[in-house]
């Protein structure tokens, strides 16, 4: 989730206050923090259990991804360009559960989160 997005989603506190600018916090009222990975509460998501994932990765990009005990990837959808490249449109990401990593403490995420990073990645998942 972009800034600009989290700017729509939070106008009263603004991205810079959703993302938590100075010395970065685990936890606000607004978000959950496991390294560069922030998850945003997002009660209105309800996948079928047909289209959960189990144990997902989430990539970044250099070293160990994060792993997300439940996982739910919603619009996904691809594309061709003329160079025959592939593209991710309107990707959204969002994780339950236990989040794992060796450089960090265990997230445990009761209810569905959005996973969002502070800045866009220039790396499609």
């Amino acid at each position: 989730m972009s800034g600009e997005m989290l700017e729509r989603r939070f106008p009263r506190r603004g991205a810079r206050a959703a993302v938590g600018v100075g010395k970065p916090r685990t936890r606000s009222p607004v978000y959950l923090r496991q390294g560069k990975w922030f998850f945003v509460p997002a009660p209105e998501v309800h996948p079928p259990l047909t289209l959960v994932l189990f144990d997902e990765p989430l990539p970044r990009e250099c070293g160990t991804a994060h792993v997300m005990q439940f996982a739910y990837r919603r619009g996904v959808s691809w594309y061709g360009s003329a160079g025959g490249t592939q593209a991710v449109l309107d990707v959204g990401v969002f994780a339950k559960g236990a989040v794992r990593h060796p450089d960090h403490a265990t997230l445990v995420l009761r209810g569905w989160h959005r996973v969002a990073t502070p800045a866009p990645s220039t790396k499609t998942m």
